[in-house]
């Protein structure tokens, strides 16, 4: 957890931050299928935001832009990451 976070420090911004913990999570419990690398991320964006040092609103914001971009899938408490597949 701790090199985790250190990590996440050495990211510059927030949009950053957000990718590069969903890609840590990805790589630590992602679990390969048909349709992408699935996560099971037990986080609110709340959560992920007090992770990063950002609001809820900035991890809400990019979710979103990725979503849109069609790299990650949410349904509810599970990512599907696309472009990792």
């Amino acid at each position: 957890a701790w090199r985790q976070m250190r990590l996440l420090n050495l990211v510059p911004n927030s949009r950053a931050k957000v990718a590069q913990l969903l890609l840590v999570r990805a790589q630590q419990h992602g679990q390969r299928t048909a349709r992408g690398l699935r996560v099971t991320l037990n986080m609110t964006e709340e959560d992920i935001g007090e992770a990063i040092g950002t609001t809820r609103e900035t991890v809400s914001r990019t979710l979103g832009e990725l979503r849109h971009r069609h790299l990650v899938v949410l349904d509810l408490e599970q990512l599907r990451a696309l472009s990792l597949a």
